[in-house]
């Protein structure tokens, strides 16, 4: 899967692709500190061993929708232009259609209307493309 197809016509103002050191980094401080947090449970609850085995179980179902969203997410790339955000693997988003953008760091969240919330994780500069969305919404809805 490469780059999404945009219509002749548009121009590009930002693209960029899944990255997969941003999302490992973000990934492993959260890991980290779920460790510390397991650790600190397992001390406290280890006169009560099968609480401190379902928090192992606990943590091990969290790093498996880590691993899924890894997975799901490594292929997918992005171009944003004044009219959508062109995905290569989800239909077009029009800049009208997007109600709420959030995220910071890496990872942004998109309302869009009559779908899905649309997740881009392991974006290198997704403050950026959080304030160039908010500022293509305010001029579509006008």
């Amino acid at each position: 899967m490469g780059a999404p197809d945009i219509p002749e016509g548009e121009q590009v103002l930002m693209q960029g692709a899944f990255d997969p050191a941003t999302y490992r980094r973000e990934a492993i401080a959260s890991a980290v500190a779920g460790l510390a947090f397991l650790a600190i449970a397992y001390f406290l609850l280890r006169p009560r061993a099968e609480l401190a085995v379902s928090a192992l179980l606990g943590a091990g179902a969290v790093f498996a929708v880590g691993y899924l969203q890894f997975r799901a997410n490594r292929d997918r790339h992005w171009v944003l232009t004044a009219r959508a955000l062109y995905l290569s693997n989800r239909a077009p988003v029009p800049m009208a259609d997007i109600r709420f953008v959030s995220g910071s760091a890496s990872n942004l969240k998109l309302r869009v209307r009559r779908q899905r919330p649309l997740k881009l994780l392991g974006v290198p500069d997704a403050i950026a493309l959080r304030d160039q969305i908010r500022k293509l919404m305010r001029e579509a809805r006008q």
